[in-house]
This record gives structure tokens, C-alpha cells and sequence, in this order.
């Protein structure tokens, strides 16, 4: 639009061009406005041949940059003009008077320049906008379609906090195929857990009868006059008893992975305790329970029973007055139980948790109790240790993830 009005105003002094009485060029009837007049207007023009210069009144003193030109060329260029003023200039080469003439003819682009840097910023802030929109709108869509996934994430983490048994099939169709599979799978691991309990709790029913007929036999007359097959007969079945009722123990351990299991840590212990203290009436034990509010741990209530029933049971028999039980639920749960009793010798410690092992072989006991706390705690992918307590006695330490 610029170039227009300035191919416009060249035209106009083009048509007042003449050679007046002394063959100098002069202008006549200029139509170009009084803005060529007034001193550094920001319109300006200069005229140029190989004996005169003419310029605007607009320029006062000053002139414009000239680039010399050939006859009939034409060029359009931005300069610094007056007072540093950014110009859009016109400038064109011709024929006429039979001389050569250089027309130059700029305009201030000053208010051009800042409209374009306006217009940039109102249009980078518009594209920002409508960027910042189309995002958020984008995010929203996302986040509608995958709706139904976040319903799944949550019924996911009720499954494992066992407040749910499987998932609900009100999903969209796409998504139910899967849930089918997952909550099929979940049945089968249940049933196929419920069978192995059931076929080991039957070896181990079906043993009692033919272990009890060798046990009349070894104490039978007949086998009086042989002492040593006498004892190796009782010393094997023993095994057999011991093996029999480790595996049944085991068979009812669930392990990690099992769905809606929750063991309330506070709750079941103290119950632990009371059971116990009945147990063991002459024994007057100061119990310290110091156990996280709401602590509870994701596993079968049985398998933690093991766990929590044997070695409190343990530091029960083998307390002088003191027992301490600790659980803590930060970055993983911490289980310690301890003891003021004789404890055990360091080099003892690591071979605590072998099966059959007893450190005292004057008390009643099978040697299974450790030994099956530790394959409780190795389904859960936890870690047991055995430490000499401050108080005196064996400190037990375990650690879930």
C-alpha cells in the first residue's frame, strides 16, 4: 500500500515536470500535498539530473540516499533518512526533456513498522492462546477417553488392598475382553491354590494312620530285643512327622501375588499376644506393641499369623521379663521383634533359620518355627535377619517391599 502512494506521488510530479525560458526543469501545478512542505515531514522527494538537483521543502537541508539507475529502471528500497527516520524509498530512472531524470520519492515507515511489530506480538499472543486451548482441549479429550483405564488403575489398587475380589466388567467394549482374561486368571489362581491345600491336607491326613501303626510297632515286645532298628525305625518316622507337617504349613502359605488379602498389623498382634499370654500364664511379660497407626500389610492373614505367631511365640519362651515389637511402615515395611532372654551365639545366628535346627535341644520344639517364617518371607521377596538384641536376647528382623 506504501509503494502505491508513492508510484501515485511520483506520478503527480512526473505530470508537473517542464523546461521553462532558461531549459531548466521546474515543477508546475505540483498535486502532491502540502506535506512535501513542511520541514521533515516524512514524505520527501528529490529530482535529479546531470545539471540540477530539486528536493522536497519537507527535506530543509537534507537529501536522500541516491543508487545511480538505468534509463527505465526501477527500485524500491528502505533507507535512514532525516532525523533517523526509516524510510521506504522509490526511486526510478527515465528519459525526457531529452535529458536524463532520477525521480526519488520515500516515505516515513516508521508507524508501518510499528503496526507490523504489533500485529507480531497481538498474533504471537493469539497463537499462544489458541496453542494454550487446543492443548488443554486436547488433554481434556485424552483424558475422557482414557477414562475408563483410570477406573481400572483404581479398582486395580482395591484388588490388591483386598477390598474387591475382581474387577467390574461396566467398561467400555474394547477394554471388557481384558478384564475377562484378568479376572479369569484370578479364579484359576485361586482354585488351583485351594486345590494344592486341599491335596496336601490330605497326604498329610493320610499319613497320620500308617505313622501311628509304625510307632505301635517300634514299641511293640517284638522289637525290645532290637534296640538299634528300634530307634532308627522311631528316629525315621519322627522325620517323616516333622517333613509332613513342615510341607502342610507351607501348602497354606499364599505369597506375594494374591489378590484381596490386607493383614491389619495392630489389631491381629495384639489378639497374638493375649493368645499367648494365656499360653504361657507363669511367664508375667512386660509386651511392648509399637506399631504404625493404620499399619497394615499386603498379604494372606494366615501367612503373616505364621510369621507374627512364631516369633512372638519364641520370644515368649525365651524372654526373662521384656519383649519388643516394633513395625514401621516407611519405604517398606519393617517388622522387629526382641527379646531380654540368653539369645543365641553370634555364629549360631545365620544357621537359625535351617530347617530342623534348635538351639536348645532341652525345650519342646520341632525346629520348623524359623524355618517357616523364612519360606513365608522368601514368598514375599522379603529379607530375614538375625541380630543379638540391645535387651540381651535374639533380635528378628524383617523387611518387605
Amino acid at each position: 500500500m506504501m509503494v502505491s502512494r508513492l508510484q501515485h506521488d511520483a506520478e503527480a510530479i512526473l505530470s508537473s515536470l517542464e523546461v521553462n525560458d532558461d531549459a531548466m526543469i521546474a515543477l508546475k501545478n505540483l498535486q502532491v500535498g502540502h506535506i512535501y512542505q513542511r520541514v521533515f515531514s516524512g514524505h520527501y522527494f528529490v529530482i535529479k539530473t546531470e545539471n540540477q538537483l530539486l528536493r522536497s521543502h519537507s527535506l530543509w537541508d537534507e537529501s536522500l540516499t541516491q543508487t545511480p539507475l538505468e534509463t527505465g529502471q526501477r527500485l524500491v528500497q528502505d533507507f535512514v533518512g532525516p532525523n533517523k527516520q526509516p524510510l521506504v524509498q522509490l526511486s526510478m530512472a527515465f528519459e525526457r526533456f531529452g535529458q536524463k531524470i532520477t525521480l526519488i520519492v520515500a516515505e516515513d515507515s516508521s508507524e508501518l513498522l510499528a503496526a507490523i511489530s504489533h500485529f507480531n506480538l497481538y498474533f504471537a499472543i493469539t497463537a499462544f492462546v489458541v496453542l494454550f486451548l487446543s492443548l488443554l482441549l486436547q488433554r481434556l479429550m485424552i483424558k475422557r477417553a482414557l477414562l475408563p483405564l483410570s477406573q481400572i488403575k483404581t479398582e486395580l489398587q482395591q484388588l490388591a488392598n483386598g477390598q474387591i475380589a475382581q474387577l467390574s466388567t461396566q467398561a467400555p467394549l474394547e477394554l471388557r475382553p481384558l478384564i475377562k482374561e484378568i479376572n479369569h486368571l484370578l479364579q484359576l489362581l485361586s482354585k488351583q491354590l485351594q486345590r494344592s491345600r486341599k491335596a496336601t491336607g490330605n497326604l498329610a491326613h493320610s499319613l497320620k494312620h500308617p505313622l501311628t501303626l509304625l510307632i505301635n510297632l517300634a514299641e511293640s515286645e517284638k522289637l525290645k530285643a532290637l534296640p538299634k532298628v528300634k530307634n532308627e525305625l522311631i528316629s525315621q518316622v519322627n522325620k517323616i512327622q516333622v517333613l509332613s507337617k513342615s510341607e502342610l504349613k507351607r501348602a497354606k502359605m499364599m505369597g506375594a501375588g494374591i489378590h484381596g488379602h490386607v493383614f491389619k498389623v495392630q489389631q491381629e498382634t495384639s489378639l497374638l499376644v493375649d493368645v499367648l499370654k494365656r499360653v504361657y500364664p507363669q511367664k508375667h511379660r512386660n509386651v511392648q506393641l509399637i506399631i504404625d497407626e493404620n499399619c497394615e500389610i499386603q498379604a494372606d492373614r494366615n501367612d503373616m499369623l505364621e510369621v507374627f505367631g512364631n516369633l512372638l511365640d519364641n520370644a515368649f519362651k525365651w524372654s526373662k521379663a521384656q519383649i519388643v515389637c516394633r513395625v514401621t511402615s516407611n519405604s517398606g515395611i519393617t517388622i522387629s521383634i526382641e527379646d531380654d532372654g540368653e539369645g543365641c551365639d553370634k555364629h549360631l545366628l545365620d544357621s537359625l533359620a535351617q530347617r530342623g535346627t534348635r538351639v536348645d535341644s532341652h525345650s519342646d520344639g520341632t525346629g520348623l518355627g524359623l524355618a517357616i517364617v523364612k519360606d513365608i518371607i522368601e514368598l514375599y521377596n522379603g529379607k530375614l535377619t538375625f541380630k543379638q538384641s540391645q535387651l540381651g536376647g535374639l533380635q528378628v528382623v524383617i523387611k518387605l517391599n
